[in-house]
């Protein structure tokens, strides 16, 4: 399994959440701009079976908004620096 950790600082509600994890994203709120809700557990951290589902939500293109300013693909969550950790169990 494999969660987000995000770098960074939410400049909109001036929060620091660097090593927050991601809990939720939807990339058309907002007329397309995008919602990132965090978290600062990992437990509570959204979940991906695998690396290749995690960079495929990542890269998600929403569908009210599919264009940046600068005509390319709006990736609203790429506007973070984000590493994808990989839970590591034991058997």
């Amino acid at each position: 399994m494999v969660v987000i950790r995000i770098y960074g600082m939410d400049t909109q509600n001036n929060i620091e959440i660097a090593g927050m994890f991601l809990l939720d994203y939807d990339p058309t709120a907002h007329d397309g701009y995008g919602s990132v809700t965090f978290t600062e557990t990992f437990d509570q951290a959204k979940k991906f079976w695998t690396l290749e589902e995690a960079q495929t939500y990542v890269a998600l293109v929403p569908h009210n908004r599919p264009l940046d300013d600068d005509g390319l693909p709006n990736r609203p969550l790429c506007a973070f620096t984000l590493e994808f950790v990989e839970m590591v169990t034991l058997h």
